[in-house]
């Protein structure tokens, strides 16, 4: 075979294994999984590919490679891209520069109050407010198709806390630049750090603190070497993309599986942020009755943190500039709406995750094309 011939053998192989699987009927998908296999995405996706599995009448297969198997946090995005996964977990702010736009919902963090309303309008935004979000996607040929809510942020350290003043000089794991600067307005150290990685930077003296949701004392093992926990809402992390997938897989589809999988991915939503609330309300109570201290911080840290998010919006639109956003005003302040309509929404269902997912259908998902 000549060299030509090889080439354009070697170029047709992604291109043929889509068509060979629209032509099947059939897709077998590799799901990116970058936190652990006992984390909550370790846990919920697996169940979610038995979902499609079913839903598809046994068509689209989707295998989970979990801990870092396939790729990593922030190999994900050109993973989806370059086809060596179908389907992964993004985190916009790992990947803020490729994802200007995206990036700008986790930055928004202070602002969410809770799992439900926080992953409904973070997919409100991506999929029918924000043109540029689309577009950042698609320089990655992906597509975000749902994200979720995980458990309000904390500050959780290896050494108690009494006042503003112990924070001083306190080095704290941050991704981003909102946490960086949230930290900041407390005196502290921001220390750029994938998850995986916080429980031994703690244990190895490498940082004093971590932002994050309460899980991650179980899911990361951090109640081995956190010894306390602000009893403080810091805000609801947001723009946690847990189905995002390579755009010629969704295309591979036929009509009958897209109609399936966009059905069923606003309840899977819902499921996912309830587990994780469910989730961290048990492992609050379990962590107090092991004698983990829950500190409610003193008057100067609220206000600290208080004078910090009224600056924020002007500070992650200055961010946005400098990725290259035109005009991210407009943008921050059509999502900080779109959070209160979706607050209301969540107050008006008593939270009833079933109800969630039925309005996220209705208010987002009826109104999206494969």
């Amino acid at each position: 075979m000549t060299l030509r011939k090889i080439c354009i053998a070697i170029a047709a192989l992604p291109f043929m294994s889509v068509l060979a699987t629209g032509q099947a009927g059939a897709a077998d998908w590799k799901y990116n999984n970058w936190m652990p296999p006992k984390a909550m995405e370790g846990r919920i996706i697996p169940k979610f590919a038995k979902e499609l599995l079913k839903i598809t009448g046994g068509e689209v297969k989707m295998r989970v490679f979990s801990g870092g198997q396939l790729l990593g946090p922030r190999a994900t995005l050109g993973g989806i891209r370059d086809g060596v996964a179908d389907v992964g977990f993004i985190v916009p702010s790992i990947n803020a520069s490729e994802l200007p736009h995206v990036a700008m919902l986790p930055d928004l963090l202070p602002f969410g109050r809770d799992g439900f309303s926080s992953a409904a309008a973070a997919d409100e935004t991506i999929m029918l407010n924000c043109p540029g979000c689309a577009a950042d996607f698609k320089k990655f040929n992906a597509r975000w198709l749902g994200g979720f809510g995980a458990t309000a942020w904390h500050l959780m350290c290896a050494k108690p806390i009494k006042n503003l003043a112990d924070l001083k000089g306190r080095r704290a794991r941050v991704t981003g630049g909102m946490a960086a600067r949230m930290i900041a307005a407390l005196g502290g150290i921001g220390v750029n750090m994938n998850p995986p990685a916080i429980n031994q930077a703690l244990a190895k003296g490498q940082i004093d603190c971590t932002f994050g949701p309460i899980d991650w004392m179980q899911s990361l093992r951090l109640k081995d070497v956190v010894k306390v926990v602000m009893d403080f809402n810091l805000g609801q992390f947001h723009g946690l993309g847990w189905f995002v997938a390579n755009a010629n897989s969704l295309d591979a589809l036929t009509a009958k599986q897209k109609t399936a999988l966009l059905h069923n991915l606003p309840e899977w939503n819902a499921v996912y942020t309830n587990a994780y609330a469910e989730r961290g309300v048990k492992i609050t109570a379990e962590l107090k009755a092991n004698g983990v201290p829950f500190w409610k911080p003193t008057a100067d840290i609220v206000k600290a943190l208080a004078d910090y998010k009224a600056g924020e919006p002007a500070r992650v639109a200055a961010d946005m500039r400098k990725r290259g956003v035109k005009n991210p005003e407009a943008l921050i302040a059509g999502h900080l709406k779109t959070l209160k309509k979706w607050e209301k929404i969540v107050d008006d269902l008593k939270g009833d995750h079933v109800k969630i997912g039925e309005a996220m259908r209705r208010e987002i998902y009826s109104k999206v094309k494969l």
